[in-house]
């Protein structure tokens, strides 16, 4: 029979699993001092109030914890509760954090950290591509080290200036052009006509 404060779960001055568990769950969410509080309580995250009222009604809910495995909620924005908390181990927690992308490729929706394993890659090469503007396809399909066949597109031209909607036109073959470089080629051009006219007529008198 459960009895205590720990309700058993504590032998020898060791506390149980469980019970560390739903103690970390508590603090995380109750206690402002904590330097983890911002990511829990501080942005709303609750406890059932069975749960945070009682050991017990928690260890009724979800059972012993097997070896290797943590309090693990299932929606990251959702609450600690029966419905939405079970025991993870940690390489399954890393596939659930609020900073773990979900990309979706082939009508597939995983993970960027399980792409990444399943296709051979590294996680951080994988964002990086990502944050570089890659296609999800190419970021996936293309192996480190290997050359990739997308490139990004160019935002400036070889002189460094911009292709925004108002200094780009687009030639007959689908090229991008420079109007600044443009205009910049026909002051070049209007001078050097000037500058030989101006040295012929030098040259007749």
């Amino acid at each position: 029979m459960l009895n205590g404060e720990t309700h058993g779960h504590t032998k020898g001055g060791v506390q149980s699993r469980e019970y560390r568990a739903w103690a970390s769950m508590k603090t995380r969410v109750t206690n402002r001092n904590r330097s983890d509080f911002r990511h829990y309580g501080g942005r709303g995250i609750k406890i059932d109030e069975c749960w945070l009222a009682s050991f017990e009604a928690f260890y009724h809910d979800m059972g012993p914890c097997p070896t290797g495995a943590t309090l693990e909620r299932i929606d990251t924005n959702g609450p600690y509760g029966p419905d939405n908390c079970r025991w993870a181990t940690r390489s399954e927690q890393s596939l659930n954090t609020r900073v773990n992308r979900l990309l979706t490729h082939d009508d597939i929706t995983l993970p960027a950290a399980e792409w990444a394993r399943i296709r051979g890659l590294n996680y951080y090469s994988l964002r990086s591509r990502l944050k570089l503007g890659w296609p999800v396809g190419a970021a996936l399909d293309t192996p480190i080290g290997g050359v990739a066949t997308w490139r990004p597109a160019r935002t400036t031209c070889r002189f460094g200036h911009e292709f925004t909607q108002a200094n780009t036109y687009v030639t007959r073959t689908g090229r991008r052009r420079c109007r600044t470089c443009g205009r910049i080629q026909k002051m070049e051009s209007y001078w050097r006509i000037a500058e030989k006219a101006g040295r012929a007529k030098c040259q007749t008198k």
